[in-house]
């Protein structure tokens, strides 16, 4: 709600004109209450206009049902509920535009707190910036990494891999070139990017690692950042 409130405010009404929202879901998780007992989760299907469940491929029979069910409890307005795989979807199904309609609310400007990579902080002389933010039962965890320090892809790829996370995506400068990553709790995939500004990377997980830092620095092509 809080990045439809701000992308409809007045400020950007003249520059941006929203279409439909679209949210994916994986239906084989709404059977743990983590998720459908979760505010911000219940939030996307509520303002959402197109609900879109991913990796039917790996479905049982009641995992459809069960998303049908979930839309049907939470959905404020009319909604469309496709499947795909492999996030294969059509075009012409985010045409239009969006349905939901969310006031601006007196905390809308306090959306900052939750920026998981401090995106408007400078980077300080030791070349990483931690940002974490913990609601809801989740914890989210992200760095910032100057451009300088880089990272060894054989033991990042190790590291990453091991990581038991809800969620994680990541973009790497290491010794073969830019590399983006991105993990669920089924896989992680890698992909080879052009270049980036800065490598960073954020996770959202239900347990916090105090040992994840040291870690992820343990990757670093030489050495370790120093304070």
């Amino acid at each position: 709600k809080e990045v439809l409130q701000i992308l409809s405010s007045a400020h950007y009404q003249p520059v941006i004109s929203l279409q439909k929202t679209v949210v994916l879901v994986d239906a084989r998780a709404l059977n743990k209450a983590r998720y459908i007992e979760n505010d911000t989760f219940n939030q996307h299907i509520e303002t959402a206009d197109l609900i879109v469940g991913n990796k039917v491929d790996l479905y049982q029979p009641e995992d459809h049902e069960r998303l049908l069910a979930y839309v049907k409890r939470f959905g404020k307005h009319p909604k469309v509920v496709c499947f795909t795989e492999q996030g294969q979807l059509s075009l012409a199904q985010l045409h239009g535009k969006t349905a939901a309609h969310v006031g601006l609310t007196s905390q809308h400007h306090n959306h900052s707190s939750s920026k998981p990579l401090a995106v408007d902080k400078l980077m300080p002389a030791s070349g990483l910036l931690k940002a974490s933010h913990a609601g809801e039962g989740f914890h989210s965890i992200g760095w910032r990494i100057a451009p300088d320090k880089v990272f060894n892809r054989q033991k990042l790829y190790v590291f990453l891999a091991g990581l038991t996370v809800e969620r994680m995506k990541a973009v790497f400068i290491t010794q073969d070139g830019v590399f983006g990553y991105n993990a669920t709790t089924d896989a992680l995939t890698e992909m080879v990017l052009n270049d980036c500004f800065e490598s960073r990377i954020d996770i959202l997980t239900e347990q916090e690692d105090p040992r994840l830092e040291q870690r992820l620095l343990a990757c670093l092509e030489h050495g370790v950042i120093s304070e």
